[in-house]
Formats: C-alpha cells, sequence, structure tokens
C-alpha cells in the first residue's frame, strides 16, 4: 500500500495477483505510488492485455471509481504502466508460472 511504501521510504512498491482455473486465467501486476494504485491485467485466457484500474486513493480510497480511460489521468497511467512493465515485470520471479489451466 501506500502507507507501506512511505514508511519503508520507497518512492512505490508492487503487487502482483495470480489466480489460473480451467475457466479462468487472471494475473494482475499493480503499482501504488502518490496516492495512485495502477494495476494491468495481463494477457491470459481471461484478458486480451490492454484492460486495467486506476485509483486515486486520496480521492477514492474505497476504490469505486476506475480512472483507466479517463485523459485527464492519461499521463500517470502512462508513466505507471510503464514502470510497471520495466521495473517489476523485467525482474525474475521467486517463483514458477503455474501451467495455464491448473488448480492453485
Amino acid at each position: 500500500s501506500n502507507q507501506d511504501a512511505d514508511d519503508q521510504g520507497r518512492e512505490y512498491s508492487f503487487t502482483q495477483y495470480q489466480s489460473h482455473t480451467p475457466d479462468a486465467s487472471i494475473i494482475m501486476d499493480s503499482m501504488f505510488a502518490n496516492d495512485i494504485k495502477c494495476v494491468i491485467y495481463d494477457r491470459s485466457k481471461t484478458y486480451d492485455g490492454t484492460e486495467g484500474e486506476l485509483y486515486s486513493l486520496k480521492e477514492d480510497p474505497g476504490e469505486s471509481v476506475n480512472l483507466w480511460d479517463d485523459p485527464s489521468y492519461a499521463s500517470i497511467k502512462k508513466d505507471m504502466t510503464d514502470t510497471i512493465r520495466k521495473d517489476l515485470l523485467a525482474r525474475p520471479l521467486f517463483h514458477n508460472h503455474p501451467i495455464p489451466g491448473a488448480l492453485i
């Protein structure tokens, strides 16, 4: 969360979530920075890789208004998605990706 990143003196923090079942596959890469949360849905059996979520946690702590397609947040979205792809996804994972369709 933003608070965790601030408490640890980090500029931003990342999270990654994966869920694979026979009917659906979800891989989400998230970044928290400057009271903004950005989530990228990776290409999978469920998503085509263009979807995501963007929230202003200061203005919307309950994350009820997705700003992903809001033109006024386009540059923030681009900066954050670029950072996720450059910094998070470029790192080796500490675990293997499960086989698509595997129950984990």
